[in-house]
């Protein structure tokens, strides 16, 4: 069932999905109002017109403000499985069938999930996978083409994997050194030090999955019982300290990470970095900006960040 291209990021993997949509000039994709920047680049790149759908508190759709938004220039809609969760999935694919649009589906936050007769990450046109975030592996983002009308755009029947790079295999066990990682979190999150620039960000060049993380993610060697597991202890310690996670863990899902709220007027910060000593819990803000959704979106939802503990 559909057809798997492998590459270096879900980013670059969607990039090279959206190709296959041939949108025209005017055509515009809904995309959710709360998504990360990295998300964003590849409509910047390919010059795809977007608008932002409101989202619930649970980060389901509102589909009331979609029914305003939807027109016959809309052409698609994006669907993210946040933090490996399923999405409104049912309304999604009726809101594809009866419309006659595009599902773009974003499952970067999961790996193998599934959800009543739905695999995640198989349900979209076009479908987009990070496993990198749950395997520990040096590069690696899944498009599945699932729409059998798709035309395969030239590049990726061209595509072939790259040989193993040792240089490579060598970065790649130095920056998952635990010590180095702890390190690196903290220059990002408490003293806003950025690790990359967005010129970077932006390159495509060396798209291709490379050899060492392909045979890293044919073997799947990972437990995602251990990452339930862990996620339900998390849960439990946020409850007992007034944090109120946004989703209980579900059979046959894989999550990324723990998403909470934190409610201002509750709040006590000398509280949360206890936790985080306590139980040696890293906590981040998700996602990284909000800039350019701010301009876009009048619900008040975007100001309220998700924080999140790492499960890894």
């Amino acid at each position: 069932m559909g057809i798997k291209y492998y590459f270096t990021s879900g980013r670059v993997a969607l990039f090279y999905g959206l190709k296959c949509l041939n949108l025209k000039t005017k055509d515009i994709i809904l995309l959710p109002e709360i998504i990360c920047k990295e998300a964003l680049i590849p409509f910047e790149r390919l010059d795809i017109k977007y608008k932002f759908y409101n989202l619930k508190k649970n980060l389901t759709p509102d589909w009331h403000n979609i029914e305003t938004l939807n027109t016959t220039k809309v052409r698609g809609i994006m669907m993210v499985h946040y933090f490996g969760f399923p999405n409104d999935i049912n309304k999604f694919d009726l809101f594809r069938k009866k419309q006659n649009k595009f599902l773009i589906e974003d499952y970067c936050h999961g790996l193998d999930g599934k959800y009543q007769n739905f695999i995640l990450g198989n349900i979209g046109d076009i479908s987009v996978t990070s496993p990198r975030k749950i395997i520990k592996m040096p590069s690696g983002g899944i498009l599945k083409l699932n729409n059998r009308n798709l035309k395969i755009t030239k590049e990726l029947s061209k595509l072939k994997t790259k040989k193993i790079n040792f240089n490579q295999i060598i970065i790649f066990l130095f920056k998952n050194n635990l010590m180095i990682i702890k390190i690196k979190r903290f220059l990002k999150n408490f003293l806003k030090i950025k690790l990359y620039s967005k010129k970077k960000a932006l390159l495509f060049e060396n798209k291709i999955i490379d050899g060492f993380s392909l045979n890293i993610l044919k073997k799947k060697n990972y437990s995602h019982i251990e990452r339930i597991r862990k996620y339900k202890w998390i849960c439990e310690i946020l409850v007992k300290n007034n944090f109120a996670p946004i989703f209980e863990i579900k059979k046959n899902i894989v999550p990324w990470q723990v998403p909470f709220y934190l409610d201002k007027q509750n709040f006590n910060k000398k509280n949360l970095s206890k936790i985080m000593l306590k139980y040696n819990f890293n906590i981040i803000k998700w996602p990284s900006a909000f800039s350019k959704i701010k301009k876009t979106t009048k619900n008040k939802l975007k100001y309220k960040p998700i924080y999140c503990v790492i499960i890894d």
